[in-house]
């Protein structure tokens, strides 16, 4: 075993005999650095185009929320592109075009979807500055938005109780002739007030078993990372607070080394913060009911996360308070 430590977080290579799942699927010790650095990598960049109405040309020290956002909807686009073709270990060298048209929603400039640009103004209608750190539940809603106006071949739902209602989801994706419209599902969670609360921790790590999950974004207050996958108590991530020149996508052939992660990070379940929100990708309806199921027999009787038939069932939920997941725990 070899490790270096950063804080709590660290580097690891580790020799456990335990079960790594990766994004639903068990993997070897030896696939993981592969599959790893097969996971869109969008980190801070610096040197683009001016955020229109700030002065920001990098989100340097802001974006990391932002970044992990992309990362997490930048696999559900592969995953509906490449449908059953979707193998993390062996994603690249073999679809480096799908890779890199993926990338392309998300290049740093505003004719970009989902650009750091159009996030950052979208933050604005949800009373987010620009330059001002994004929480979970935000980031969840502006990319919701952004996907809604700009994205034809994928729809984001965004549940705001926790509860995940098959009758809204059926509503979302089911065209009018009949067809499932591919869905991701982002559940903004709190699981604590300092920590995760250790009543949660074995129901978390289980959501990485599951065939639909896309992961978890969420991490250290203020600092967010992308778990991809999990092994005994521990998460593996990518993490974004690595400032790298901004890349143009105009040609096609435009290099793609800096979106891609070529080590491996780990962090205990115990220090994450509560703030995070879970992904899940379905591609047609009976991956949906899938889900449902996957979340019922081994998520739901930790209450993290709840599936229900109809939102008719509940009184109205209340409206995600978007400054709730965004705090500092250093102001307690």
């Amino acid at each position: 075993v070899s490790t270096q430590s950063t804080g709590r977080m660290h580097y690891l290579y580790s020799g456990s005999n335990e079960s790594i799942w990766f994004m639903g699927k068990e993997i070897q010790s030896t696939e993981l650095k592969q599959a790893i650095s097969n996971i869109p990598w969008i980190t801070y960049r610096s040197n683009f185009e001016t955020i229109k109405t700030s002065i920001f040309t990098s989100d340097s020290g802001w974006g990391c929320m932002l970044r992990t956002g992309q990362m997490i909807i930048a696999v559900g686009l592969l995953r509906s592109l490449l449908s059953k073709e979707w193998n993390p270990i062996t994603l690249l060298p073999k679809h480096t075009d799908t890779f890199k048209k993926v990338l392309c929603f998300f290049e740093d400039t505003p004719s970009a979807p989902l650009s750091i640009h159009n996030l950052a103004l979208e933050g604005l209608n949800l009373g987010k500055r620009i330059g001002e750190w994004f929480g979970p539940s935000t980031v969840s809603i502006a990319l919701g938005s952004l996907i809604s106006r700009s994205l034809s071949t994928v729809q984001l739902y965004v549940p705001d109780d926790c509860s995940i209602y098959k009758d809204k989801v059926k509503k979302l994706c089911l065209r009018g002739n009949g067809k499932w419209k591919p869905v991701i599902i982002l559940v903004p969670l709190r699981l604590g007030i300092y920590g995760v609360n250790p009543m949660y921790s074995e129901n978390l790590l289980s959501t990485f078993k599951v065939p639909q999950t896309l992961g978890i974004i969420g991490g250290r207050p203020n600092s967010s990372l992308y778990f991809v996958a999990a092994q005994g108590n521990s998460l593996y991530y990518l993490d974004p607070h690595f400032c790298q020149y901004y890349v143009s996508m105009k040609e096609d052939s435009f290099p793609i080394e800096t979106y891609r992660c070529l080590s491996v990070h780990k962090a205990d379940v115990s220090h994450l913060d509560p703030s995070m929100a879970l992904g899940f990708y379905c591609d047609n309806e009976k991956d949906f009911e899938d889900l449902c199921t996957h979340i019922q027999k081994t998520i739901a009787n930790s209450d993290i996360i709840n599936v229900k038939e109809s939102s008719k069932e509940e009184q109205p939920s209340q409206t995600i308070d978007f400054t709730h997941d965004d705090f500092d725990m250093d102001d307690f």
